[in-house]
Protein backbone atom coordinates (compact mmCIF):
# COMPACT_ATOMS: atom_id res chain seq x y z
CA UNK A 1 0.00 0.00 0.00
CA UNK A 2 1.04 3.41 -0.72
CA UNK A 3 1.72 4.39 2.98
CA UNK A 4 2.21 8.10 2.39
CA UNK A 5 -1.41 8.70 0.89
CA UNK A 6 -2.99 6.56 4.13
CA UNK A 7 -1.41 8.76 6.57
CA UNK A 8 -2.42 11.77 4.66
CA UNK A 9 -6.55 10.86 5.14
CA UNK A 10 -8.42 8.38 3.69
CA UNK A 11 -6.82 5.87 1.29
CA UNK A 12 -7.83 6.48 -2.29
CA UNK A 13 -9.66 4.59 -4.78
CA UNK A 14 -9.84 4.20 -8.49
CA UNK A 15 -12.96 2.42 -9.46
CA UNK A 16 -12.47 0.06 -12.66
CA UNK A 17 -15.93 -0.96 -14.71
CA UNK A 18 -16.47 -2.58 -17.78
CA UNK A 19 -18.85 -4.00 -20.18
CA UNK A 20 -19.09 -5.76 -23.11
CA UNK A 21 -21.97 -4.11 -24.23
CA UNK A 22 -21.52 -0.94 -26.46
CA UNK A 23 -24.08 0.96 -24.57
CA UNK A 24 -22.23 0.47 -21.41
CA UNK A 25 -25.15 -2.03 -19.43
CA UNK A 26 -24.82 -2.98 -15.99
CA UNK A 27 -21.96 0.04 -15.84
CA UNK A 28 -24.24 2.24 -13.78
CA UNK A 29 -24.88 -0.51 -11.39
CA UNK A 30 -21.01 -0.98 -11.01
CA UNK A 31 -19.93 2.19 -10.11
CA UNK A 32 -23.13 2.37 -7.38
CA UNK A 33 -21.91 -1.20 -6.11
CA UNK A 34 -18.60 0.35 -6.17
CA UNK A 35 -19.04 4.03 -4.42
CA UNK A 36 -21.80 2.25 -1.77
CA UNK A 37 -18.59 0.17 -0.59
CA UNK A 38 -16.15 2.98 -1.18
CA UNK A 39 -18.28 5.15 1.01
CA UNK A 40 -18.84 2.16 3.27
CA UNK A 41 -14.69 1.34 3.56
CA UNK A 42 -13.77 5.47 4.31
CA UNK A 43 -12.44 5.23 0.96
CA UNK A 44 -11.85 8.73 -1.04
CA UNK A 45 -12.73 7.82 -4.72
CA UNK A 46 -10.22 9.74 -7.45
CA UNK A 47 -10.86 8.80 -10.14
CA UNK A 48 -12.63 6.26 -12.41
CA UNK A 49 -11.80 3.95 -15.42
CA UNK A 50 -14.70 2.78 -17.76
CA UNK A 51 -14.80 0.08 -20.69
CA UNK A 52 -17.68 -0.09 -22.75
CA UNK A 53 -17.96 -2.59 -25.10
CA UNK A 54 -14.57 -3.96 -25.03
CA UNK A 55 -14.12 -7.96 -24.15
CA UNK A 56 -10.50 -8.62 -25.33
CA UNK A 57 -8.79 -8.14 -23.03
CA UNK A 58 -5.56 -5.80 -25.34
CA UNK A 59 -8.18 -3.50 -26.31
CA UNK A 60 -9.32 -2.00 -23.16
CA UNK A 61 -7.99 1.60 -23.25
CA UNK A 62 -9.16 2.54 -19.50
CA UNK A 63 -8.11 -0.75 -18.22
CA UNK A 64 -4.41 0.59 -19.56
CA UNK A 65 -4.67 3.87 -18.39
CA UNK A 66 -5.97 2.51 -14.90
CA UNK A 67 -2.51 0.66 -15.19
CA UNK A 68 -0.57 3.77 -16.19
CA UNK A 69 -2.07 5.40 -13.39
CA UNK A 70 -1.65 2.82 -10.28
CA UNK A 71 2.54 2.92 -11.86
CA UNK A 72 2.67 6.79 -11.54
CA UNK A 73 4.29 7.94 -8.04
CA UNK A 74 1.77 11.47 -8.76
CA UNK A 75 -0.99 9.15 -8.57
CA UNK A 76 -2.87 8.97 -5.72
CA UNK A 77 -4.44 5.54 -6.27
CA UNK A 78 -3.71 2.69 -2.97
CA UNK A 79 -6.74 0.70 -4.19
CA UNK A 80 -8.75 -0.62 -6.88
CA UNK A 81 -12.01 -0.95 -6.70
CA UNK A 82 -13.90 -2.94 -8.78
CA UNK A 83 -17.54 -4.63 -8.53
CA UNK A 84 -16.97 -8.08 -8.73
CA UNK A 85 -13.93 -10.28 -9.79
CA UNK A 86 -15.11 -10.59 -13.44
CA UNK A 87 -14.75 -6.74 -14.45
CA UNK A 88 -10.95 -7.43 -14.56
CA UNK A 89 -11.18 -10.45 -16.94
CA UNK A 90 -13.55 -13.53 -17.52
CA UNK A 91 -9.57 -15.37 -18.26
CA UNK A 92 -8.06 -16.43 -14.89
CA UNK A 93 -4.69 -15.90 -15.74
CA UNK A 94 -5.56 -12.18 -17.26
CA UNK A 95 -6.93 -11.38 -13.93
CA UNK A 96 -3.94 -12.75 -11.92
CA UNK A 97 -2.04 -10.76 -14.35
CA UNK A 98 -3.07 -7.58 -13.96
CA UNK A 99 -4.02 -8.05 -10.52
CA UNK A 100 -0.12 -8.39 -10.40
CA UNK A 101 0.62 -5.40 -11.97
CA UNK A 102 -1.77 -3.96 -9.37
CA UNK A 103 0.11 -5.15 -6.69
CA UNK A 104 3.46 -4.38 -7.81
CA UNK A 105 2.92 -0.24 -8.51
CA UNK A 106 1.80 -0.69 -4.30
CA UNK A 107 -1.82 -0.52 -4.69
CA UNK A 108 -4.69 -3.77 -3.82
CA UNK A 109 -7.51 -4.91 -5.54
CA UNK A 110 -10.45 -4.69 -3.48
CA UNK A 111 -13.89 -6.13 -4.67
CA UNK A 112 -17.00 -4.26 -3.81
CA UNK A 113 -19.31 -7.48 -4.39
CA UNK A 114 -19.29 -10.98 -5.58
CA UNK A 115 -22.11 -14.01 -4.79
CA UNK A 116 -19.32 -16.61 -5.22
CA UNK A 117 -17.39 -15.11 -2.16
CA UNK A 118 -18.08 -15.53 1.45
CA UNK A 119 -17.61 -11.90 2.96
CA UNK A 120 -14.26 -11.05 4.57
CA UNK A 121 -11.94 -14.67 3.32
CA UNK A 122 -8.44 -14.44 4.34
CA UNK A 123 -6.85 -16.36 1.62
CA UNK A 124 -3.72 -16.65 2.79
CA UNK A 125 -5.20 -18.22 5.85
CA UNK A 126 -7.36 -20.84 4.11
CA UNK A 127 -6.37 -23.97 3.63
CA UNK A 128 -7.84 -26.09 0.81
CA UNK A 129 -11.30 -28.20 1.61
CA UNK A 130 -10.10 -31.86 2.80
CA UNK A 131 -12.61 -34.26 0.21
CA UNK A 132 -14.35 -36.68 1.97
CA UNK A 133 -14.36 -40.70 0.75
CA UNK A 134 -17.63 -41.99 -0.12
CA UNK A 135 -18.36 -44.99 1.82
Amino acid sequence: MKEDNRQQGLPKCAIYARSAHHNGVGIYEQLAVCKLYADQEQQEIVDTFVDKGRTNFNRRSSLKALLDAVRDDSHPIDIVLISDGRRLSDRTMEMVWTIGKIREAGAEVEIAFDPLLPGDVDFEETEAPVQQQAH
